[in-house]
């Protein structure tokens, strides 16, 4: 499932937040696995899977 699949647009950025300062201030390791794109914003390193292979791996730049 993913975090805010069934959320309204402002919970999900509430706790797309909240998963960013697990991150950013606890130092946690988060890995998200999700079909919007729009939640690559929220982290440092994105990995596109397809068919099981790694297509793409890069930093975000935020």
């Amino acid at each position: 499932r993913e975090p805010i699949g069934n959320l309204d647009y402002q919970n999900g950025i509430q706790i797309m937040n909240i998963i960013k300062t697990l991150n950013q201030g606890y130092y946690k390791t988060i890995v998200l696995v999700t079909l919007n794109e729009v939640m690559i914003k929220y982290g440092t390193r994105f990995v596109r899977i397809i068919d099981g292979v790694i297509t793409e791996d890069e930093k975000v730049l935020g």
